[in-house]
C-alpha cells in the first residue's frame, strides 16, 4: 500500500490518498523482498499526481520516513534503473506544478502518512487530529492515481505531457 497525508495552510483542510498498488505496476521494478523505498517515492509522485491543484505552485514540506528515499528525492539521483525512472519522474512533476519541495526525514512511528497504509491504525490518526483541530475534524478522500510510468525515454515525455496537463487543469 501507498497513501499520502497533506494539510493545506490556506483552506485549513486535510486531505489523504491511499492506495494498494495493483500488481501490474510492479513490472516497472526488479522482483525485489521489499518496495519500501520505491513505494516512498511512488506515494510521493502519485500526490502531485492525484491533486495538482493542492500542490500547484505551492511550497511542500514532505516528511519521510525512508532515508534511501528522501536521499534519491533530493539529489534527483539514484544508481538503479527503475529508481532513477521515478525520481526523473517526481522532478518533473515538481517542474510542472512550480512546486517549491522541502523533504524532512521523520522516525517512522512520527510520519502521519504512514498510517494511510495502515487503515487499522486511522483511529490513532484521528484522534490526533481531533485533539489539534476539534471534533468536527474531517479529512477529505481524494482518489489515489498511479502516475503514468514506462521503461523508455518516449514514456518519460509522455509523463511530462501528462503533468503539464494536470498543471493546465489546476488553474
Amino acid at each position: 500500500p501507498v497513501g499520502w497525508l497533506a494539510y493545506d495552510q490556506a483552506d485549513g483542510n486535510l486531505y489523504k490518498s491511499e492506495l494498494v498498488v495493483p500488481d501490474w505496476f510492479y513490472q516497472f521494478f526488479p522482483e525485489l523482498k521489499q518496495y519500501v523505498t520505491r513505494g516512498e517515492i511512488v506515494a510521493a509522485i502519485g500526490a502531485f499526481y492525484s491533486a495538482p491543484k493542492l500542490f500547484k505552485g505551492r511550497r511542500v514540506i514532505h516528511f519521510v520516513d525512508n532515508a534511501a528515499a528522501l536521499s534519491n528525492m533530493v539529489n534527483g539521483y539514484a544508481t538503479k534503473p527503475d529508481m532513477a525512472r521515478f525520481v526523473n519522474l517526481f522532478h518533473a512533476a515538481l517542474i510542472a506544478l512550480g512546486i517549491e519541495w522541502y523533504g524532512e526525514w521523520v522516525p517512522s512511528d512520527a510520519n502521519v502518512a504512514d498510517i494511510m497504509t495502515r487503515p487499522e491504525r486511522m483511529h490513532e490518526l484521528m484522534a490526533g487530529l481531533k485533539s489539534i483541530f476539534g471534533d468536527d475534524v474531517e479529512v477529505i478522500n481524494v482518489p489515489f492515481e498511479l502516475p503514468p510510468a514506462g521503461s523508455s525515454w518516449e514514456s518519460l515525455k509522455a509523463w511530462m505531457r501528462h503533468m503539464r496537463s494536470h498543471a493546465e487543469k489546476a488553474e
